[in-house]
């Protein structure tokens, strides 16, 4: 296999037939609660998954320039294949987007609850007025 060359996606890895996961879309090809990218999931829907995800197959030089573009009808695995790219690395950098993500919101979450308090305890409107004599 050539890089360049179209495969056939084994029916096994077509997201279309699988259910709408968690993510609210019928191509991911996710169905547990939590999404992850599997090396059966096609470069077109792993694309569709994630927004960053088309910068982490940026970060191994996959598909970025004319002569070696990437089909999007390829498997993951069949792309790693084909460049020399350990398959494990590459679902390991693309899942690494939800942990990012997952960080991103707890510390949100937080920082939110931590001003909720703090506004909570320490503003006039959170104390009771005195009465007027």
């Amino acid at each position: 296999m050539t890089p360049n060359s179209p495969n056939p996606v084994p029916a096994s890895a077509t997201p279309a037939t699988a259910p709408a996961g968690s993510c609210g879309t019928s191509d991911c090809g996710c169905s547990s609660a939590e999404k992850r990218f599997t090396k059966e999931l096609t470069i077109g829907s792993a694309m569709r998954m994630h927004p960053r995800a088309a910068e982490v197959f940026m970060g191994f030089h996959l598909g970025g320039c004319s002569h070696c573009s990437i089909s999007e009808e390829e498997t993951i695995e069949q792309v790693s294949a084909g460049y020399g790219i350990p398959v494990d690395m590459l679902i390991n950098a693309l899942n690494s987007l939800y942990d990012y993500d997952k960080k991103r919101a707890e510390a949100a979450k937080a920082a939110q609850a931590k001003a909720a308090a703090t506004t909570a305890v320490g503003t006039p409107e959170a104390v009771a007025p005195a009465p007027k004599a």
